[in-house]
């Protein structure tokens, strides 16, 4: 004899499964929370260096009318210990950075300063970098940036100069300092504080296509120390944004060893007194 089932079986059964779908999720956290965890530290285990910078970059764009251009960086010791600074290196010479190699203690701030002179770069698009190596106690490198775009306006023709001597007669160097502007400055006076040194300031010549043009001679006595020595002549305009542009000058015993000097130098030699 077969028992007759309710008509409402197949309804049931639907149900009851769809109870049991239902359910899963509120029985998996049963287990899930069943599990020993063990507490995680809430301060972040991930290591970061000590040495932090207010910015990384900077971008003074195109410039203009101005003999220098700065850029400044600020940096803080965020860490827990004290930091060192062992080498800096910059990328090129000129940049010239005064940053103290000493421990800075936590949460110190400090800055340094990178300047280059546009009269003694070429035109167009320059970056600069700088990097730093430190300990905080781990060793650790950061570096900084600083871009810009040099407009070509006023040329120092050659930027710099190192001059030998050999003892037997002066040797003399011409420098021609050259503005393209529409309104071209007036070079007023050009000096040296070296005793070795005599400058000559010629009158200006003023070219409609190449602009004015001012030639600086140099006359660099015979007889120099062994040792040598560098000193800059220095010409002074009347115009605000180029008040004193520096020619850096190097004076050595062509008996000594030479000492490296950067690119795009005018170098003389005592004998000849020629220009290579």
């Amino acid at each position: 004899m077969v028992a007759l089932l309710p008509k409402n079986y197949g309804l049931s059964t639907g149900r009851l499964l769809l109870v049991a779908v239902a359910s899963l999720p509120f029985l998996a956290s049963i287990g899930f929370c069943s599990i020993e965890r063990k507490p995680h530290p809430l301060c972040d285990s991930v290591e970061h260096p000590a040495l932090v910078f207010d910015q990384y970059l900077v971008n003074l764009g195109e410039i203009h009318n101005t003999a220098k251009v700065e850029a400044h960086f600020r940096f803080k010791n965020c860490g827990s210990f004290s930091v060192r600074i062992t080498n800096v290196t910059p990328s090129c010479k000129c940049l010239a950075p005064q940053i103290e190699k000493r421990p800075y203690a936590p949460g110190e701030i400090s800055d340094f300063t990178l300047g280059v002179l546009t009269t003694h770069q070429t035109p167009g698009p320059h970056e600069y970098l700088v990097t730093l190596d430190y300990e905080d106690p781990q060793p650790h490198s950061v570096t900084v940036t600083f871009k810009l775009v040099i407009r070509r306006e006023v040329t120092l023709s050659p930027s710099q100069l190192i001059v030998y001597q050999n003892g037997l007669s002066e040797t003399v160097q011409k420098v021609v300092l050259t503005d393209m502007r529409p309104k071209p400055f007036l070079v007023v006076a050009a000096t040296c504080r070296s005793p070795l040194v005599k400058v000559e300031l010629r009158k200006p010549v003023d070219d409609p296509e190449g602009g004015r043009e001012t030639t600086i001679v140099i006359h660099v006595a015979a007889q120099v120390p062994a040792a040598g020595e560098d000193c800059s002549v220095f010409i002074m305009t009347d115009d605000p944004h180029y008040p004193r542009i520096p020619v850096p000058l190097r004076i050595r015993d062509v008996h000594a060893k030479a000492s490296p000097i950067a690119g795009g130098t005018a170098r003389a030699e005592a004998s000849s007194g020629t220009r290579r």
